[in-house]
């Protein structure tokens, strides 16, 4: 279970640092007031949801950049490491799926949390249906972000698990073949 959750804290690490990476240039519109961090959240995670229309050449939701196959190397290549890091196919599927299910939650979260950032309530509505309106008629790109990574990170953690064992055994037949 501890590599369970240093693999999720890892995830949510990479997935965030990644998703500012992305989305470097749209955070200076956001207002200075405690809310700001809903709105920075909100921007930070928005990319990475739709890894398959991104694919597609479709723009992200609510907006119109498209980032072509970024965000699914980003899924992958993160869901990687957190197999790398927990070497176990229970561990890494655990981790990357929790990942997954907290980045969705909380883009919903800040989509509402946002609102009193916003400057009236009648944009924010418009925006947050818009929003969730978008997300919604996406379910591929919904499914592919809890499955694709989780499975990947099943299988490289499975597969780190299987190279550290046969490493082991090879060390234990070479300790054995000395007499001394």
């Amino acid at each position: 279970m501890p590599k369970a959750l240093s693999g999720y804290g890892l995830g949510i690490g990479l997935l965030t640092l990644s998703g500012l990476l992305l989305n470097y240039g749209g955070l200076e519109t956001a207002s200075t007031n405690q809310f700001n961090l809903f709105i920075v959240l909100l921007k930070t995670y928005t990319p990475l949801l739709t890894p398959v229309s991104s694919l597609l050449g479709l723009p992200v939701i609510g907006g119109s950049q498209v980032y072509g196959i970024l965000p699914l190397m980003i899924w992958v290549g993160v869901a990687c490491i957190v197999g790398v890091v927990t070497r176990g196919l229970g561990g890494g599927a655990k981790a990357m799926f929790l990942a997954a299910s907290t980045i969705l939650i909380l883009w919903i979260a800040s989509l509402f949390l946002s609102a009193p950032a916003w400057p009236d309530y009648l944009s924010w509505l418009s925006a947050a249906n818009n929003m969730a309106t978008d997300l919604v008629s996406r379910p591929i790109d919904l499914a592919l972000i809890l499955t694709l990574p989780t499975a990947s990170s099943a299988l490289t953690g499975e597969l780190m698990q299987l190279i550290q064992s046969k490493m082991v055994k090879r060390a234990r037949v070479e300790e054995d073949a000395y007499f001394f």
